[in-house]
């Protein structure tokens, strides 16, 4: 895999459970989503005051 098809599905959403993310990467412009530990649908971005193309990782018990 090249690193622009990598970095392509990186910042695209790769889940369809999980419209804020991405391959490995969360993605703050997405539409509602939910995350994996909770049942709830937010209709925001994951950091409102952060850019909407800002990528993030959200590791286990709340790692960045």
């Amino acid at each position: 895999m090249t690193y622009s098809a990598y970095f392509n599905q990186k910042v695209n959403i790769s889940q369809p459970l999980y419209n804020a993310y991405g391959y490995l990467w969360w993605l703050n412009g997405g539409p509602p989503f939910t995350v994996p530990s909770l049942q709830v649908v937010f209709t925001g971005t994951i950091n409102p005051s952060a850019p909407s193309d800002m990528i993030e990782v959200l590791g286990l018990n709340g790692k960045k």
